[in-house]
């Protein structure tokens, strides 16, 4: 619910300052219906986890000049839930020393745990 938020909040903003923009669904950008090249920037919604597809298709996108605006993380973890940071580390070159372990849901509620 929090990246429907805050696609809710960028809409009403963008729209009451008559700024033409589209809501597009990753599947879109995934599989080709709608092409990154086609716009110069990109509001991208607290998104943790990216597509691998999604991932390289924004990485190729933002070194040839496009403009990535994030409202949140993104590309924190990997589609197994592991930390990977490297498009996050790759756009904010120099980033603060974790103080504290990431939050994480599924931890906490110890609705995951694993043993061998």
């Amino acid at each position: 619910s929090e990246s429907y938020q805050e696609l809710e909040w960028a809409h009403v903003l963008l729209h009451s300052h008559n700024c033409r923009h589209d809501v597009l669904p990753e599947p879109w950008l995934l599989d080709g219906t709608v092409k990154l090249e086609e716009y110069s920037v990109l509001i991208l919604p607290y998104a943790p986890y990216l597509p691998d597809g999604l991932e390289a298709a924004l990485r190729e996108w933002v070194r040839k000049g496009g403009t990535l605006v994030a409202l949140g993380p993104f590309g924190l973890y990997d589609k197994f839930g592991h930390d990977h940071q490297d498009f996050w580390k790759e756009a904010f070159v120099n980033l603060p020393k974790r103080t504290t372990e990431p939050f994480r849901y599924w931890e906490r509620k110890r609705l995951w745990k694993w043993d061998l």
